[in-house]
């Protein structure tokens, strides 16, 4: 599983935890872990803290990993889903951990 790309789309504070997680089992490296967030500060806040790339767009987020996982909020899921179907293959694995509404 560690040689698996993995985005989190929508790196706020539940994909930010998760991501840190990951890095701290071990389980996923820095060079196969990229983020989405919107915000360019909070984006680069978290490259920096992290080491990995972060973009702008859930589209080029999702297309550079093999494992999507849907850290946003649940009023703009419909939203993102719609963004990245472009990206969604078989290939892709795609986790939500969006709450319910």
């Amino acid at each position: 599983m560690e040689k698996k790309r993995i985005a989190v789309l929508g790196a706020g504070n539940m994909g930010t935890a998760l991501l840190r997680g990951i890095l701290a089992s071990g389980w996923g490296k820095r060079g196969r872990l990229a983020a989405s967030h919107p915000k360019p500060a909070k984006a680069a806040a978290l490259r920096d803290e992290l080491g990995i790339r972060v973009v702008a767009s859930n589209l080029e987020a999702a297309r550079s990993a093999d494992i999507l996982i849907l850290a946003v909020k649940p009023q703009i899921l419909e939203r993102v889903l719609a963004e990245i179907r472009p990206a969604i293959t078989r290939e892709r694995l795609v986790v939500s951990i969006a709450a319910r509404r």
